[in-house]
């Protein structure tokens, strides 16, 4: 091989290498907002004395894209969890179903809730589920935090951001 034949191959190399580059995923911020309404409330333990109460929950939301791409106009969501509070405090854990239009998207979450005087909170962190993703969702990579707490109408208000990428 001469010297100009391992120079070519060396500048194909490097165009097929930055033209792969070009085509990376950028990270990019999505933002969304989300009232869950309650579908499912069973209780697992209740132990009144201690003020504890674990159990398993389902709730239902559209989600409301403040910022991003659009990935999240127009989704609706399935929240699966199983909480462990006393006195209103403790941990969470569970999964969200995202489904817009046909594209889904597993996620998995998990989270504390506190209280600030009388008042719940909750707070956590989430992951889209590797390979989960099909059609709009399909290779999105990523994850980020939530924040929520109980409306008057026993309801969950949240605000979720996400550094993802696809």
């Amino acid at each position: 091989m001469t010297q100009r034949s391992i120079a070519s191959l060396a500048v194909g190399a490097a165009l097929a290498l930055s033209a792969l580059a070009a085509h990376a995923a950028e990270p990019f911020v999505t933002t969304a907002r989300a009232v869950h309404k309650p579908a499912k409330f069973e209780v697992i333990l209740e132990d009144k004395a201690a003020g504890r109460l674990v159990y398993y929950s389902e709730s239902t939301t559209n989600d409301k894209e403040v910022q991003g791409r659009g990935l999240w106009t127009g989704s609706s969501r399935i929240a699966r969890g199983h909480w462990d509070l006393t006195h209103g405090a403790g941990t969470g854990r569970g999964s969200v179903s995202v489904d817009n239009a046909g594209s889904t998207l597993n996620v998995e979450w998990a989270g504390i809730c506190y209280m600030v005087g009388d008042k719940p909170r909750c707070s956590g962190g989430w992951n889209a589920v590797p390979g989960s993703g099909t059609g709009k969702f399909a290779g999105l990579t990523g994850g980020g935090t939530w924040q929520g707490s109980p409306n008057a109408e026993g309801n969950f208000d949240e605000e979720w951001t996400g550094l993802l990428q696809q």
